[in-house]
């Protein structure tokens, strides 16, 4: 595989981060596609079962009805999975959009921690969350180097 293409392992950068995110999305939901069924089954059954009773059907009329309640039912459950799975896609790429910009803060930090490199800048990629943040620790990082550059300025003239 060539060092551009991504596959789900580039995707999880902060796996316990990105699966939690991920499973509180599709545990939300799905608890909202099963209320939407719920509902939607509940009324839809009992107008069926009105309409039915109270028209003059055959039986073939009336099985014929209640198949096509359950094709419904089916379409509705399918679609709901496919709905479930699309959220999952969505909460990885978004997830990802979060967690890539941290892991490369962190990363830029602990390089300049071990190799006392503290020229280093934070430069994410564009379209990531927190570009902000990244701008604010690389000003924060240019003042210290300028207070630095101060002191062993006036140190000097000493």
């Amino acid at each position: 595989m060539g060092k551009n293409q991504r596959s789900l392992k580039n995707y999880l950068i902060n796996p316990s981060y990105q699966l939690k995110y991920i499973l509180y999305n599709s545990l939300l939901g799905f608890i909202l596609t099963c209320l939407y069924a719920y509902v939607f089954y509940v009324h839809i059954n009992e107008n069926y079962s009105i309409l039915i009773d109270l028209s003059d059907m055959t039986t073939e009329t009336r099985e014929l009805l209640y198949r096509e309640l359950k094709n419904i039912i089916t379409i509705l459950i399918i679609s709901s999975v496919a709905f479930l799975c699309a959220a999952a896609i969505v909460g990885v790429v978004i997830s990802h959009k979060v967690a890539g910009p941290m892991f490369k803060l962190e990363s830029t930090m602990r390089e300049m921690i071990e190799n006392k490199d503290f020229k280093r800048r934070v430069k994410f990629r564009p379209g990531d969350e927190f570009q902000s943040i990244a701008n604010t620790f690389n000003k924060l990082l240019d003042k210290v180097q300028a207070e630095d550059s101060k002191k062993g300025s006036n140190n000097s003239d000493a």
